[in-house]
């Protein structure tokens, strides 16, 4: 008690010499104030007289009931435990001594059965708590000799019934692993406080889950970091303004599974990613500040701002930086990638009228994502343009040498939604529009020569119907202009037209007394327009 400068209480202990074990029970180490620091119910170790006659100390059990812990962050970025660690630690370098070898231990069976950490964060601008346990922890045939392979299990929730396992094997000298660890149902607002301080953001819903299976080996001539088969989810994620109940984002479901990734060879690939509804709102102020673009932006923090999370992204940040820089380039690939039932709703309120469009029903396929060479890209896009409008795209691409073949469809699609963006330079209205585009666009890249970009197809304006925005009158109205058969070229820049047609044009003229044209009033050229003056 004086070491720790903390109250400590053991209920009994009971050592048996004949058994060479030992229990200690109701074990209460009390922190400065005065809330639980460490206790265990039971900790108890069986001794085997082996150990006296061989090279390796050896115990047939160690196991512990409830043990808990508790570790807080104060707001001046110590811990409840800090006075401890400036304690016991020193600064004195240690005797050269000769290597050693190391001690073997030996361990049948280790258990910890019902531990619990309680972690508080004290930083934030709300602080963030959280209790994690019961945890179930067992080592079977445990031990340090360097060819010992041990394996371990790990299970447990969380206080927000958050789902923890973990298991596999390592060895020790070097530390080599491999291993699955899955984390379910851990819902994203529940660490709010330990984030709200460095977002603009706010996850309002959201439940994650991950299953990793990994392999690492730290051996000083072979280091090996890898990750097979591992996927992860997310459901019901909803992200928007703190200050705003309208969510930006919404995403029913999404996984991405067939994850692997290797260090060493620098290789990650994908097996899939899947999309289940969803939604996304784009917002342009009057400002152009675009507000996906904004929120994504880090909250301004002050320079003295400690904390765990920040520390934990300036690592993050340090490591991707890392991997960035590297000299060597990375191979990656996506198998496959599904989209069903996305919806897109844009607002421009850049203008004096905001314009406004709605994309729903997107759906997207495509195969085969790689920057390896000969790659070939296969997909597919589909939406609904407002209400009435569709496009189609089809597309078979490879990056390396760039080669495109794309087939897209068109129809229906409404102008109107342009109306806001051709007021400064027209003083007219789109009463109704239909563009119709049929045809398939190729892209070849000659070795040392420009890309070679062509289109053919046939393009078409039906419902055309403008009037002024003076008095509203008709303006330029037509029932359907076609453009078919169309040969274009970007190199050399050629366009051929096979077919024009226009069918019920109707255009309306008019010279006003003063030898004004309205019509050049609806283009806006008023220093063209003035009436003629005679001196």
């Amino acid at each position: 008690s004086r070491q720790l400068d903390r109250k400590v209480s053991i209920e009994s202990v009971k050592i048996n010499p004949f058994a060479l074990s030992t229990s200690i029970r109701g074990l209460l180490i009390k922190d400065k104030d005065g809330e639980p620091f460490v206790s265990w119910d039971e900790v108890y170790v069986n001794f085997q007289l082996s150990s006296f006659f061989g090279k390796a100390w050896t115990f047939k059990e160690i196991s512990t009931t409830k043990p808990f812990v508790r570790a807080q962050m104060n707001q001046d970025g110590t811990f409840n435990f800090s006075d401890l660690i400036a304690k016991f630690s020193t600064n004195t370098a240690p005797a050269k001594t000769e290597p050693s070898q190391p001690l073997i231990l030996h361990v049948e069976r280790l258990h910890i059965g019902g531990a619990a950490a309680a972690i508080t964060d004290l930083t934030p601008r709300t602080p963030f708590k959280r209790t994690v346990g019961p945890l179930d922890i067992t080592l079977d045939n445990f031990s340090t000799d360097p060819d010992n392979k041990n394996p371990y299990a790990f299970a447990g929730t969380t206080d927000a019934g958050e789902k923890i396992a973990w298991s596999g094997h390592f060895y020790l000298f070097p530390l080599r692993s491999a291993g699955e660890l899955k984390l379910f149902n851990f819902a994203l607002n529940k660490y709010a406080a330990l984030y709200q301080d460095f977002v603009r953001f706010q996850i309002r819903d959201g439940v994650a889950a991950v299953d990793v299976k990994y392999q690492i080996d730290l051996s000083a001539s072979n280091r090996v970091v890898r990750v097979n088969d591992s996927a992860v989810g997310l459901r019901e994620f909803k992200l928007g303004l703190p200050d705003n109940e309208t969510n930006i984002v919404e995403l029913p479901l999404l996984g991405v599974t067939g994850m692997n990734f290797d260090l060493d060879s620098r290789q990650a690939t994908i097996g899939s990613v899947y999309m289940k509804g969803g939604f996304l709102s784009l917002n342009r102020n009057k400002d152009a500040a675009i507000n996906v673009v904004e929120i994504a932006k880090p909250a301004e923090v002050p320079a003295n701002e400690s904390g765990g999370i920040l520390a934990l992204l300036q690592s993050v940040t340090n490591a991707v930086s890392l991997l960035l820089n590297s000299t060597n380039q990375w191979s990656g690939a996506i198998n496959s990638v599904g989209v069903t039932n996305f919806a897109l709703h844009l607002e421009d309120n850049v203008n004096s009228r905001p314009a406004t469009l709605d994309l729903a029903d997107i759906a997207l396929t495509a195969k085969n994502i790689s920057n390896l060479p000969g790659t070939n890209l296969d997909a597919e896009l589909s939406l609904r343009w407002n209400t009435g409008g569709s496009i189609k795209v089809a597309t078979s691409a490879s990056f390396s040498p760039p080669t495109v073949d794309m087939q897209i469809d068109v129809d229906k699609l409404d102008l109107g939604t342009l109306d806001p963006y051709l007021e400064p330079k027209l003083n007219l209205f789109i009463l109704g529009s239909q563009v119709g585009l049929h045809g398939a666009v190729h892209l070849r890249t000659p070795e040392n020569q420009l890309p070679v970009v062509t289109f053919q197809g046939d393009t078409r304006l039906d419902g055309f119907h403008t009037v002024d925005g003076t008095f509203g009158e008709d303006l330029l109205k037509w029932d359907s202009l076609q453009f078919n058969g169309i040969d274009a070229n970007l190199n050399p820049p050629t366009v051929a037209i096979k077919e024009i047609l226009l069918d019920k044009a109707y255009a309306r003229l008019v010279i006003e007394t003063n030898k004004t044209i309205h019509l050049l009033d609806a283009l806006r050229r008023t220093n063209t327009n003035a009436p003629a003056t005679h001196e």
